[in-house]
């Protein structure tokens, strides 16, 4: 009724996996992983998890990482709904909620978190225990709904039209691990929001720069909490992981060295991490300059 288990995906398309597999020139355990990041991660409870059955169907119809679920309806509600309260990210997943918040309000009057959940773009990812106490930890359920939401977010809030192409960029330069590139198409999107539309700031760009990378259909998270603080973003592709920290009017080098000073990178050993240090100027609104450095055993001492 409400979406298949990993079991009965696996179970039940062991035909279409093979033959879909085959056809896209990928290994069937490659295929696996790319449709739970994609279609995976709805959850009713915050423990048991199950995949979107509308896009599982059509992604073996059509074999085709695409948004099926997402771009299936009219978002135009939710367009104005996110223009009219300039819905960020962090409105959406910042604070846990209990179960108490989906009962107590009329959904119209819910707060943002609590009406998209009821809607289905977000889920519950997790459970925070507060002794006989349960908080749920909300967030987008999957790639799909993350890379879709985050376009409408970005041109609801930001004013931004026509992002076909800076998308296809956006992952060609991960794929390729141009880093440099990666950043100058971010400016060209940044450069192209209305003036009147930029706020000074910080958490303004972290969640400007969460959503342009988000588009892309990547594995990127903004606000990971590791033992000494939050990164403001994670991107992790294939086997390497970007950690990016921005600073809005403060020098490149500082943004950088929070993230060594934090240790960001220390839940990630074993991968190829690349620190990103990035400086935003609130008077050119845009990146103005920044520093890549690829962590290394002698200098991040892992």
């Amino acid at each position: 009724m409400l979406g298949y288990t990993q079991e009965e995906l696996e179970t039940y398309f062991s035909d279409h996996i093979k033959e879909t597999s085959e056809e896209m020139g990928i290994s069937e355990e490659e295929l696996l992983k790319g449709l739970k990041e994609y279609y995976n991660g709805f959850s009713f409870d915050g423990e048991h998890y199950v995949y979107n059955p509308f896009s599982i169907l059509k992604f073996f119809e059509e074999k085709e990482f695409k948004n099926y679920w997402f771009e299936s309806g009219s978002p135009s509600f939710l367009y104005e709904y996110i223009k009219n309260r300039k819905i960020t990210y962090e409105d959406l997943v910042k604070e846990t909620v209990s179960a108490m918040d989906f009962s107590t309000r009329e959904i119209e009057d819910a707060n943002a978190n609590i009406f998209f959940t009821q809607a289905g773009y977000l889920t519950f990812k997790g459970i925070k225990k507060l002794g006989l106490k349960k908080k749920y930890i909300l967030d987008y359920p999957n790639i799909e709904v993350k890379s879709s939401f985050s376009r409408l977010i970005l041109e609801a809030n930001y004013g931004l039209k026509g992002l076909d192409e800076a998308e296809n960029i956006i992952y060609e330069k991960i794929y390729d691990n141009d880093i440099e590139g990666l950043i100058e198409e971010m400016k060209k999107v940044i450069s192209a929001i209305p003036y009147n539309l930029h706020e000074k700031e910080e958490r303004y760009y972290h969640s400007l720069i969460f959503a342009i990378l988000a588009i892309a259909g990547l594995n990127v998270r903004a606000e990971e909490m590791t033992n000494l603080g939050r990164s403001d973003v994670v991107l992790e592709f294939n086997e390497r992981v970007y950690i990016i920290e921005a600073k809005l009017d403060k020098s490149a080098e500082e943004a950088i060295n929070q993230i060594k000073e934090k240790k960001y990178y220390e839940k990630y050993r074993g991968k190829e991490i690349y620190l990103i240090g990035i400086n935003i100027n609130s008077e050119k609104r845009n990146i103005e300059d920044y520093i890549i450095e690829k962590a290394t055993s002698l200098r991040e001492g892992f």
